[in-house]
Order: structure tokens, then C-alpha cells, then sequence
């Protein structure tokens, strides 16, 4: 279904129609862990919504982006990024967009003391977040952490909570 909507936004030249889709396919192939078919899908998506010239479809994919590197490039460069746009995201006004950020950000460094920190700052934003009990992390097993990425969780973090 997600092909055909690709097809469809291919014929009507429909940038953000076809971000949609690439997003859609590239967490289709994430769950079924194909990675090497998921990154395409979700730079594909990222190059779309940089097309539509809609910001908010853009951030959000690129948001996705960065979260999908992190845990096999864990480095203080994703995570200086990483901070700058969540500080960008939250100037907008867009609780449920910040949440989505600190959720699957806690996510990717669950099992890190901070991932509690990213859970409590997205769960402040919408009402009915899902308790972080019932969270299954999909993290994949993150390096030691150097000085400089070490620096970067802990400024995350004190975003988080600031």
C-alpha cells in the first residue's frame, strides 16, 4: 500500500505525499530490521520534505533521521544536532512534536541513566505519554560513551529538564 502511494505521489508530483510514504516504508522496514532498506526510504523521505518546503514535515523527518543514526553512530556531533533542533522544536509551540523527540530519544539511549530524564521531560508534555514500565526500548547496544558524547547527553539532559 505504501508503494502504491509512492506511485501516486510520483505521478502528482506531491513532495510532501511522497515524504509521507518514504517515512512510512522506511518504518515498515526498521520493524522487519532492514536497515540497509529502511536508511534509504528515510533519506529519501528527508530529500522529499526538504522538496514540500513545509518545515514542520522537514524537522520531523529529519528528526527521524537522527534518532534512526544514533544508536550506530553515537557520536557528539548526532547529539550536538540532536540538541539543536529539539531546541528549535520547542520554540514552535508543538508539545506532541517536543514529546515525540524526548520519547524516542530516551528510546535510543535507554539503558542510560538520562533515558529516565528524556521519559519524565516527554511525559510533562502530553497527558496520556505511556509509562516508561511499559516501554519495550528498541535500542541496539550503544558504545561507551567518550568525554565529548558523554558532554553532549548530559547538556540533553539538562535541556531536558530546563
Amino acid at each position: 500500500a505504501f508503494e502504491e502511494a509512492m506511485g501516486a505521489a510520483w505521478e502528482s508530483d506531491d513532495a510532501e505525499a511522497e515524504a509521507l510514504a518514504h517515512h512510512l516504508l522506511g518504518q515498515t522496514w526498521l520493524r522487519l530490521d532492514k536497515f540497509a532498506r529502511a536508511r534509504q526510504h528515510i533519506t529519501a523521505a528527508r530529500e522529499a520534505a526538504r522538496r514540500s518546503g513545509l518545515w514542520l514535515v522537514e524537522k520531523r523527518l529529519e528528526l527521524e533521521a537522527l534518532l534512526f543514526d544514533l544508536p550506530a553512530r553515537l557520536d557528539a556531533d548526532v547529539l550536538a544536532e540532536l540538541r539543536q533542533l529539539i531546541s528549535e522544536i520547542r520554540k514552535t509551540g508543538f508539545p506532541r512534536f517536543e514529546f515525540l523527540a524526548w520519547f524516542r530519544l530516551g528510546q535510543c539511549l535507554a539503558g542510560r541513566p538520562e533515558a529516565r530524564t528524556f521519559y519524565d521531560r516527554a511525559r510533562k508534555l502530553v497527558k496520556h505519554a505511556p509509562p516508561m514500565a511499559k516501554i519495550k526500548g528498541s535500542a541496539r547496544r550503544l558504545p561507551k560513551a567518550s568525554a565529548p558524547i558523554q558532554r553532549e547527553i548530559q547538556s540533553l539532559a539538562r535541556l531536558a529538564r530546563g
